[in-house]
């Protein structure tokens, strides 16, 4: 059942619309409602576009739509994300402005490593310019690939020009600024000759499209809801424009207090000057949270009521009080901080009951948590970490693709180039020479020029497995499961070539296969699996394991018991927002939004000393400075405090044992209410059996 605060927003009429939705308050039912009472209205459900910022949450949305009205056979066809929206359209009406249908989709390790390509001239011409330092032979080179690949992505997002983007990405690098337009120049010629479209050209397309002569004849929907809308940036505000020119039929739904990813160009602005850019404007708040308990929402609302700009909104629990403040807790050092966590956190598991998939450690930034792993593995503390690479950036993934992609497109550089080099004996040249010959080649004759190529001695093994590839991609009638097996045949033994662990790489090839077998043509196949590829498919809530998260990973997530690591100066906020007021508040954003994560109980924690290593193996030791969020007025609703005791006395010392910082679990370990005494006494011994 709604609430009211609810209904006025489903019962709202025509014209743009702002919902300010709290926390919590239930946004994503509120959304499903409107779409099925636009629908219920009279509204075309084909002329209804949903964007969102994943695909699990455009599903989400066509679920329940389905389910309100009753309808299970209910088609919402422009449900999904920007990017995927615009990919579709591009598909059908690119041509208007000269973007060939047949493009290649470019990820971000493609754009990475055409983008390295187009630099190295200038990088090999400063190399010649600049006489070498001997002191200092690496110091402030020329920026590699992936530097290059921020600074032009967030440029293109934010549309800033490209001076104020080195100075807020790389400001080392300014006096290169000629030579980076240069090298982005080239990166685009790169992309237009190889029939390409990075993630931001799509966005960048989609507008021009919008604002193109074409514009009116495309006006497909007559009503436009966004969700998250404060994650949105330049681009996709100006696309929204585009869409709503005339009839302004748009609801967004977004919090600017949960606006926390300017890192990837996305703008609180858009939703601050939302009532200015689509006037006039109806604003309604969402304030009812359905989450958490009146103690946290109190602490939450206190930490917001100092934020410097923003929506104002008090948080109400429908729950209620529990009894049960939030809690800061102050310890010596990050170790004492580690032991602390880990303490509560079995104390909670095998004492009070509650499961380790119902708790959660948040924390800034990755590397804030290494110790705390270190503390959970001793202690046999099954956790998940999340973060990391991602399925299609793995390097065989991308290996399979690229032949895909050759195929698909011909003129696509960037695939050639990857799949030429795992040939032994094929370099740079040679690699060269093939590319330019094939971007000359219809897709129908591919197989008979690649025959016609000369490959090296080193290479000729591999040749004819390579042509059947081809030839099994093109017969008539081949689907994408076809299509990757014919690659995956000759892949394999490259890939033995080239990979350690190729067992566990085949075995994840081969669940590809079953992937692709869903599809009918490979281009649908490498749309989905570039484009659409969901973050919150890998988001927090594993089963059976603590979640270990960055705050900005656990946005959308919730856990009974939350802990927050670092609550001091350079750990939230973190050390490089420190000078800059609008990184400040997006900092005071991101505390707000892990706070919020919990639903009944709350810790923040507070170390006093840092220690860190110095040469020759000494520690240094150096106090922290508070972190500037907890005021008075906000550490009035905490107990705990300065003067507070820990929640658990640390229990053993952890030792170092070195490694880096990617995703990995600890060992399983039985959890739940039911622990019986022997496990629990089992724990006992490994936490104290060494004294």
């Amino acid at each position: 059942m709604l609430n009211a605060q609810q209904q006025a927003v489903v019962a709202h009429g025509d014209g743009a619309l702002l919902v300010i939705a709290g926390a919590g308050s239930g946004k994503t039912t509120v959304m499903a409602h409107r779409a099925a009472a636009l629908i219920g209205r009279g509204l075309d459900p084909g002329r209804l576009l949903l964007l969102t910022f994943t695909r699990r949450a455009a599903n989400e949305l066509k679920r329940r739509v389905a389910g309100l009205l009753r309808d299970q056979g209910l088609d919402l066809p422009w449900a999904g994300t920007f990017h995927s929206v615009a990919v579709r359209l591009l598909r059908r009406h690119g041509g208007l402005i000269g973007i060939d249908p047949g493009f290649s989709i470019l990820d971000e390790s493609d754009s990475r490593d055409l983008l390295g390509l187009a630099a190295e001239p200038e990088a090999e011409r400063e190399a010649a310019e600049t006489p070498p330092n001997p002191a200092a032979p690496d110091q402030d080179g020329f920026p590699p690939k992936g530097v290059l690949c921020r600074l032009y992505s967030y440029q293109r997002n934010t549309e800033l020009p490209l001076p104020e983007v080195i100075a807020r990405i790389a400001p080392t690098h300014a006096k290169r600024q000629e030579a980076l337009q240069r090298a982005f120049a080239a990166y685009e010629a790169r992309k237009k000759a190889s029939h390409g479209l990075d993630f931001d050209d799509l966005l960048h397309a989609w507008r021009d499209l919008l604002r193109s002569p074409h514009a009116a004849a495309l006006e497909l929907f007559d009503a436009v809801m966004v969700d998250e809308y404060q994650d949105t940036n330049t681009l996709q505000a100006g696309i929204l424009d585009g869409l709503c020119r005339r009839h302004r039929r748009l609801t967004v739904v977004g919090d600017d207090a949960q606006a926390i990813y300017a890192f990837r160009g996305a703008t609180v602005e858009n939703i601050l000057a939302f009532p200015d850019q689509f006037a006039p404007v109806s604003l309604l708040p969402l304030e009812t949270n359905y989450r958490s308990s009146q103690e946290i929402l109190d602490a939450a609302n206190a930490l917001w009521a100092e934020a410097t700009r923003g929506y104002r909104k008090r948080l109400t629990a429908a729950r209620g009080p529990l009894g049960e403040r939030p809690r800061l807790e102050t310890v010596e050092t990050d170790w004492r901080q580690a032991e602390a966590i880990t303490a509560a956190i079995e104390i909670a598991c095998y004492r009070e009951g509650v499961p380790l998939r119902e708790q959660a450690v948040l924390f800034r930034s990755s590397h804030q948590a290494f110790r705390l792993e270190m503390a959970l593995q001793k202690a046999r503390i099954p956790y998940q970490k999340y973060g990391g690479q991602r399925f299609t950036d793995t390097a065989h993934v991308k290996d399979a693709m690229a032949f895909l992609r050759c195929h698909e497109n011909p003129h696509d550089e960037t695939a050639w180039r990857r799949a030429f080099s795992l040939l032994p004996g094929v370099g740079p040249a040679s690699a060269g020479r093939f590319v330019t010959a094939l971007a000359a080649t219809p897709p129908e004759q591919l197989a008979d020029t690649l025959a016609g190529l000369r490959f090296p001695a080193k290479a000729q093994p591999f040749r004819e497995d390579l042509l059947k590839a081809f030839q099994a991609l093109a017969a008539p009638g081949a689907d994408a499961a076809a299509g990757l097996a014919a690659v995956l045949e000759f892949y394999f033994p490259l890939l033995r070539r080239h990979y350690d662990q190729p067992a566990e790489r085949e075995t994840a090839l081969r669940e590809l296969q079953v992937l692709a077998a869903r599809y009918h043509t490979t281009r649908e196949f490498l749309d989905d699996l570039l484009v659409n590829h969901d973050p919150d498919e890998d988001a927090p809530g594993h089963d059976g394991h603590l979640t270990l998260s960055t705050i900005h990973s656990a946005k959308g997530c919730e856990w009974r018991h939350v802990h927050i690591l670092n609550l001091v100066e350079g750990g939230l906020p973190s050390g490089p927002s420190q000078e800059d007021g609008g990184q400040i508040e997006e900092e005071r954003r991101l505390l707000y939004v892990a706070m919020t994560r919990a639903k009944d109980r709350l810790v923040l924690y507070q170390p006093s000393i840092r220690e860190t290593a110095v040469a020759g193996g000494g520690v240094k030791r150096a106090p922290y400075k508070p972190s500037r969020f907890l005021s008075p007025a906000v550490l009035a609703l905490f107990d705990g405090g300065p003067d507070g005791s820990c929640a658990a006395d640390p229990v053993y010392e952890p030792e170092p044992d070195g490694g880096g910082w990617e995703i990995r679990s600890s060992p399983p370990v039985e959890t739940g209410p039911r622990a019986t005494s022997r496990q629990a006494r089992r724990r006992r011994e490994w936490r104290w059996g060494d004294e």
